[in-house]
């Protein structure tokens, strides 16, 4: 199944960010402009699997590029995002920086191509077990992966002890993901870090996060 949406892209000073207008939540980023687009198509696979697989419907690519641009310039022009500058500014926070320069385009997405790719860098994670109780990792909580050029939200589901951590990317090098203990009398939040060295997991190790 192939799809094609329009997308925004950002240039920053350091990096580039990109949203998807007709899947809002949809976003990424990434080091350039090429690692935009792989980043870009691996967010819109696994945005439209995860709407799928709580039988959400997929939003349709409705908008073209000229409708993505009114509706990009009327966001910068909406007075609420003035407001929140000057807010932030009364309490001396700056605001985010302008984009150096915005860009529209098509992307076309192979979503069955995405997923198996994604599906190759699959973690093994040995002795995975709460902490606090000794439990194994098991059944439905959230992960949550950081890269070096982006972070992805999963939700994983497994009647098995957790082994297997979808959506890290190969090119990543140190992750992490939040879950919370499936032991009903313990249910301690942890966050799990993890380093990656030529496609393998080298170290694992857990910190904390309980009543954060």
């Amino acid at each position: 199944m192939k799809v094609q949406y329009v997308v925004v892209y950002e240039r920053g000073d350091e990096n580039y960010c990109g949203y998807v207008p007709d899947l809002p939540g949809c976003i990424s980023v990434g080091d350039d402009l090429e690692d935009m687009n792989r980043m870009m198509r691996e967010a819109i696979a696994i945005h439209i699997e995860a709407l799928m697989d709580d039988g959400d419907p997929v939003p349709p690519a409705t908008s073209s590029v000229a409708d993505a641009m009114v509706e990009h310039a009327r966001i910068l022009a909406d007075p609420l995002r003035g407001e929140m500058e000057a807010r932030l500014a009364a309490e001396g926070i700056d605001p985010p920086a302008d984009a150096i320069e915005t860009s529209f385009s098509v992307l076309e997405v192979d979503l069955e191509h995405e997923l198996a790719e994604l599906e190759k860098y699959w973690m093994l994670l040995a002795d995975v077990t709460c902490p606090h109780c000794g439990t194994e990792y098991q059944g439905e909580f959230q992960v949550y992966f950081m890269g070096e050029t982006g972070s992805n939200v999963h939700s994983y589901q497994t009647n098995e002890p957790v082994a297997e951590l979808r959506g890290v990317s190969g090119r990543q090098r140190e992750m992490r993901f939040l879950g919370i203990c499936p032991n009903g009398e313990c249910r301690e939040g942890d966050e799990w870090r993890f380093e990656v060295e030529d496609g393998k997991v080298v170290r694992v190790w857990p910190l904390d996060i309980a009543g954060a």
